[in-house]
């Protein structure tokens, strides 16, 4: 699953942005019950291509822009997770 995640941080707890390859912790999108540990891969504005998920045929990779106020998270063994 690929995500994008709204940026919403209290600059005045002293926590910075993130950045690109950082490793983040975020509610998930299909069970807002639990947690998934992502990298962060695109910051917004920036231009990504999502590639198609296990199983499915390239014809479904896409060009995205990260939308303002998000970032994109994938994670690391994408190929094989489920979350």
């Amino acid at each position: 699953i690929f995500l994008t995640i709204p940026l919403r941080i209290p600059q005045w707890l002293g926590i910075e942005r993130p950045r690109v390859g950082d490793v983040v912790i975020a509610i998930s999108p299909t069970d807002p019950t639990q947690t998934v540990c992502k990298r962060v891969l695109g910051l917004p504005g920036d231009a990504l291509r999502a590639e198609a998920p296990p199983g499915w045929s390239s014809e479904h990779a896409r060009d995205v822009v990260v939308p303002h106020g998000h970032v994109w998270l994938q994670g690391d063994n994408a190929r094989n997770s489920t979350d």
